[in-house]
């Protein structure tokens, strides 16, 4: 099942349109967008970090919480390819490697890496939109 959910996946990136998948923040944000057809899913660290923690995208979430918990629940319980945001990769280059191996691995998925400087600021919270490389 989850190799049919990466070639899907993989099919939706190559055609012509678009990929415009909702975001979700939770399993039962990602239960109510399944059903409605669209091809993916979307999460992002700022999305899981506010509902359970109430802090802003500090960071908090690390690789554990999001690979082997999050997206790989998620994305087993929808059935549904999901696209997540890693922030930095959790760490310096092995960290990126890591979490690409660790995704990889896992059922439909793709990861979303920001090109800031590692620990990231997040643009919400800050006056400055942070360091980019």
């Amino acid at each position: 099942m989850f190799g049919q959910q990466a070639r899907l996946c993989a099919r939706n990136w190559q055609q012509e349109n678009s990929l415009q998948p909702p975001g979700v923040f939770d399993l039962i944000s990602a239960r109510i967008a399944a059903p409605l057809g669209f091809p993916a899913l979307y999460m992002t660290g700022y999305g899981l970090s506010p509902p359970p923690f109430g802090l802003p995208d500090a960071g908090l979430p690390g690789y554990s919480d999001m690979v082997e918990g999050v997206w790989a629940g998620i994305a087993s319980a929808t059935g549904t390819p999901l696209i997540a945001g890693a922030g930095t990769g959790y760490g310096g280059l092995l960290n990126v490697d890591h979490t690409g191996a660790g995704v990889s691995n896992r059922p439909g998925q793709g990861i979303q890496l920001e090109d800031q400087l590692s620990p990231k600021k997040c643009g919400p919270y800050t006056r400055s939109p942070g360091d980019t490389l």
